[in-house]
């Protein structure tokens, strides 16, 4: 009569033992080549994120509402600057552009989605001389072939501008916007804001930044995502 045998317990150093996990939620991460360590799940509302100070590379943690992600950063040079393939992930475009400059005066331009056209429904800051600043904005709703935009005097790098585009990733909305420039006079600093839209249902993938006569010498643009 054959007698009973008691199976022998495996230890192939290629199993992973399942005591390696102690609880619902746990995750089997890595820790070095060949080794293997339990991370114990976060709290409700968190995300597994990349943590390279940590020992398995990993961490729970709670995502950040209303956060900035800076996606670019980009010189403008020549007659015109493109900024191409933005990421859709976000809810609203947040561009920040300092210090544009040119060897003579010159209206410049945001151009969502590669058009270039500069039209009077352009948004604009007049400036005749040097001393002289007048409004001359026009219709604030823009079609899709014009431009977001506004005049630059010759060799005056104070200028900045903020500009937030919402619902940019959508395709079945027009897209609201609002902007603020500033640039320096002598003592005075000349400020200006307004907002409209862009009237196009198309998500906007790039941006065009334009000069109308002559060439960028300087300008920086700092392009944000925003949740």
């Amino acid at each position: 009569m054959a007698l009973n045998t008691i199976p022998a317990v495996s230890t192939d150093a290629t199993k992973i033992p399942l005591s390696t996990v102690t609880a619902k939620g746990d995750l089997i991460a890595a820790t070095a080549s060949g080794t293997v360590s339990n991370l114990a799940v976060g709290t409700n509302g968190q995300v597994l994120t990349a943590a390279s100070g940590q020992t398995t590379g990993l961490q729970w943690a709670t995502p950040v509402s209303g956060s900035m992600t800076l996606l670019s950063t980009t010189t403008l040079s020549g007659a015109s600057t493109t900024i191409s393939s933005i990421s859709g992930s976000y809810s609203k475009l947040y561009i920040s552009i300092l210090g544009v400059n040119n060897a003579s005066n010159f209206a410049f331009s945001i151009s969502p989605n590669g058009s270039t056209t500069i039209t009077s429904n352009i948004m604009n800051i007049g400036i005749s001389t040097a001393a002289q600043y007048s409004v001359i904005g026009g219709n604030l709703v823009l079609s899709s072939t014009t431009a977001i935009g506004y005049l630059c005097a010759a060799n005056n790098s104070t200028n900045s501008t903020s500009l937030f585009i919402d619902n940019y990733s959508t395709s079945n909305a027009v897209k609201p916007f609002t902007v603020y420039s500033s640039f320096q006079s002598g003592s005075s600093l000349i400020g200006y804001s307004n907002a409209g839209g862009i009237n196009t249902t198309s998500a906007i993938t790039s941006l065009v930044f334009s000069a109308s006569a002559g060439t960028f010498s300087a300008g920086t643009v700092l392009l944000y995502g925003v949740n």
